[in-house]
């Protein structure tokens, strides 16, 4: 990240929640009065996306953070069209015209660190001052220093600045070196991984890959020294082709089949999958990114060839846009792929490692297999943890939610440690609450469930009960003895299904709560102890009901069902004069012994 305070709006230094296994900083927007006090050797311009042109002196600590494009396969003519719409940037944008005399001294093109990337991709934002970027900006763990000053010209200004259509060509070139550069660097960061969990069966596949990888590399730095793509360099590299493109298609359908399985798979099948082919994973994530640094390296030095082609040859020039938009469309896709298949792995290895006890999982039904389970999934963890921390936004570990609907003496830690890995990454826990699913259990259950939650206590054991936890979009319910076995629920419903809600006593119990929930396709009655606080049950049937409500085409449906039928004056499904019905509800219904929801509710 080039220069940016990294929080959330209106966060302060210690306002940051750090992620566990994260090296996530707390900073803080920096304040006017020591803006005005700090001067800028050098200026930042993005002339694309994640991509800065560094003008005047390069602060040291910042080498670090920005990666070096090479620019060796931009032709001259696109070096000038930079360096003109910096200029224009600069007469425009900054005091005096500074950033224009700048511009002919432009240090190079680079290219934001993905880590720094992927803190602004979780939400962190950039300080402001007179339209600048400007203020801390984040350098990598292990650096001499924490913190350096610069000033940030956003690609926006750029583009309104510079409307002349020869600037798109040039970036074209820019937008494929720095796509180069994004998998060149997780590419770099995962060849140690790859020997440390790589398969020995494997290993000649390996071989071969990086071969033809290692070949592009060279034909890469042989294009920077020379500053152009010579015919005979280009001769050696296209010959290359053929077996770059069985090497990408074989990586990525081996990368779709891992995909499908945990996609088709339930729960259980689909943990045992990613548990007992977890380094094969690796492997092929880790191949298949190989093949795109090789691909799109290829496509480079090709495109820069048809580019310099291109200006005097119009069919060159419509080859050159074909190969852009061809190399991102297959980028975007491969990339994609990767990051959801490094995102499952990473989740399911999570869960494992945070499961408390023995799991359900294949192998490990017993304590010392679990425990050899855990063992093998945190090492794993820690070998793909750069690959991860590059791909995936960081999530930080659950708080304790607004409102929770347990006994005091409840630790909720084990509980919130897996549930961070079984949510979406930007969605919110409201509450969290412990009780009995009294209506889904129905009477005779229940009474035998209440016998065995006795004989568990008086066995010195915790009996289950039923976990409900709500989030900003969803109610999620399991068992708490499944919840910490096998990370799962039992039900899910989205808040948008919610029609009823109310909170009440339970009859001849003084101080327990239940709640009766009513969703489009259930019912639900949770009934919560003595021992839980009755205005948190209260506070739990409040957030609830802000999603209570009955769409109208719901509401025409039940009005279009109602037929004038007469019937004996005294029974009671007879409807009344507004085509309600007043007599009982449908069977397994909630009915409110002082108000039943009806259709204009």
């Amino acid at each position: 990240m080039t220069d940016t305070a990294a929080t959330s709006p209106g966060s302060g230094p210690d306002d940051t929640t750090q992620a566990e296994g994260e090296d996530l900083r707390d900073v803080a927007r920096v304040p006017d009065t020591e803006v005005e006090q700090v001067g800028y050797a050098s200026e930042l311009v993005e002339v694309f996306p994640n991509v800065v042109a560094v003008l005047g002196a390069l602060p040291t600590e910042l080498e670090g953070v920005l990666e070096p494009l090479n620019t060796g396969l931009l032709s001259v003519l696109d070096h000038n069209h930079i360096d003109r719409a910096l200029a224009v940037v600069g007469n425009t944008a900054t005091v005096g015209g500074n950033l224009a005399h700048a511009a002919s001294g432009m240090q190079g093109l680079y290219k934001i660190a993905d880590e720094s990337q992927a803190l602004l991709n979780a939400g962190g934002k950039l300080a402001a001052k007179d339209g600048k970027n400007l203020g801390t900006i984040v350098l990598p763990k292990g650096s001499p220093k924490s913190l350096a000053q610069a000033r940030f010209t956003p690609a926006t200004g750029l583009t309104a600045a510079t409307a002349a259509a020869a600037i798109g060509p040039a970036l074209a070139m820019v937008a494929l070196q720095a796509q180069l550069n994004q998998v060149s660097t997780l590419v770099e960061k995962n060849i140690e991984l790859t020997s440390q969990v790589i398969e020995s069966s494997r290993r000649t596949e390996r071989a071969t890959l990086m071969s033809l990888v290692d070949t592009i590399d060279q034909a890469l730095e042989d294009a920077r020294a020379a500053e152009s793509v010579p015919r005979s360099l280009w001769d050696t590299v296209a010959s290359k082709k053929a077996n770059l493109d069985a090497e990408r298609k074989k990586y990525r359908a081996n990368v779709e089949a891992h995909i499908n399985k945990i996609t088709t798979a339930g729960v259980h099948q689909r943990r045992e999958y990613l548990q007992a082919n977890a380094k094969s994973v690796v492997f092929d994530t880790f191949a298949l990114l190989a093949t795109m640094k090789a691909w799109t390296g290829y496509q480079a030095i090709a495109a820069a060839v048809a580019r310099e082609a291109g200006a005097d040859n119009p069919a060159e020039a419509k080859h050159f846009e074909s190969i852009v938009v061809n190399t991102r469309r297959d980028f975007e896709a491969d990339m994609s792929e990767a990051t959801r298949l490094v995102g499952s792995l990473t989740r399911e290895l999570r869960i494992i490692v945070e499961l408390p006890g023995p799991t359900t999982l294949k192998l490990s039904s017993k304590r010392k297999n679990a425990d050899a389970a855990r063992k093998i999934s945190k090492s794993v963890l820690d070998a793909i943890a750069p690959l991860s921390d590059a791909l995936l936004s960081p999530r930080r570990p659950l708080e304790t939610p607004e409102v929770v609907c347990v006994p005091t003496a409840t630790g909720l830690d084990p509980y919130l440690r897996i549930l961070r890995w079984l949510l979406e990454p930007d969605e919110q826990v409201r509450c969290l609450g412990f009780g009995n699913d009294a209506h889904s259990q129905g009477r005779v259950t229940a009474v035998v469930g209440a016998a065995k939650d006795k004989i568990a206590i008086a066995l010195d054991k915790d009996p289950a009960q039923l976990l409900v936890a709500v989030t900003d979009r969803r109610i999620l319910t399991t068992d708490t003895h499944t919840f910490l076995k096998m990370a799962v629920f039992n039900y899910a419903v989205n808040l948008d299904e919610v029609r009823y809600v109310r909170s009440t006593q339970i009859p001849g119990e003084a101080k327990a709560r239940r709640v009766d929930l009513i969703t489009r396709e259930d019912n639900h009655e949770w009934h919560f102890g003595p021992d839980v606080d009755a205005h948190d049950v209260d506070a739990l049937a409040a957030i609830l009901a802000e999603s209570m409500t009955l769409p109208e085409q719901e509401r025409e449906d039940l009005r279009r069902r109602h037929s004038p039928i007469e019937g004996p004056k005294n029974d009671p499904r007879t409807p009344d004069s507004d085509g309600a019905a007043t007599g009982a509800s449908a069977p397994g219904a909630l009915a409110p012994p002082t108000h039943t929801p009806t259709a204009d509710d």
